[in-house]
């Protein structure tokens, strides 16, 4: 990857906590490497198992990502981090699906590793990341009639919650988190 230009964004506080400015810089980002795998499986039904197993259905998703960010400094010096802007070292998602006639379930897991924000310092001590998360979601959907279906979704069952560590050795941190939510849908087409 060559040539990349990003916004580097930062917040200024008053004394008291309050945002008062928010700055936008465009960067050039130099140049990244990455390499890495990706494993995929999918079956939307095992109908070879006996009923009502027949009615299952899975997929398992895994990446493992290693980036290496070569970051322009405004001076004109150099240095490496070793991961990619906002993209995790590995991500993994497992779902689970029931397939009933008008009903379906839906249960889906994700995780992801440790995630460099792109807020770098000029040396290691002051960079940003996320710690690793993981997040489980629920799906009912019910279709009513060949034109209505009804839906349950229910997101981030596990309450989890983003934490941003800065530096080599995790010492400071904040975290942020939307923690669970459900939603209700009505999807009607004629």
């Amino acid at each position: 990857l060559t040539g990349e230009t990003f916004s580097q964004i930062s917040n200024v506080y008053d004394g008291s906590g309050q945002l008062i400015q928010i700055n936008t810089i465009p960067l050039n980002a130099g140049s990244a490497e990455v390499r890495g795998a990706e494993f995929t499986a999918a079956r939307s039904r095992f109908d070879f198992l006996p009923a009502p197993f027949d009615r299952l259905g899975a997929s398992v998703n895994y990446s493992y990502i290693d980036g290496d960010w070569n970051v322009i400094f405004s001076d004109g010096s150099r240095r490496t981090v070793g991961g990619l802007r906002n993209q995790p070292k590995w991500l993994a998602n497992l779902r689970l699906s029931y397939d009933a006639g008008p009903l379906d379930l839906t249960l889906a897991y994700k995780a992801r590793g440790k995630t460099f924000t792109g807020t770098f310092g000029t040396t290691a001590a002051s960079d940003i990341w996320v710690r690793p998360t993981d997040q489980l979601d629920a799906q009912i959907s019910y279709r009513v009639s060949r034109s209505l279906k009804l839906n349950l979704d229910a997101r981030n069952l596990t309450g989890s919650y983003t934490i941003q560590t800065t530096g080599i050795a995790d010492s400071l941190y904040n975290s942020v988190g939307n923690g669970r939510s459900y939603w209700l849908g009505i999807h009607y087409s004629y």
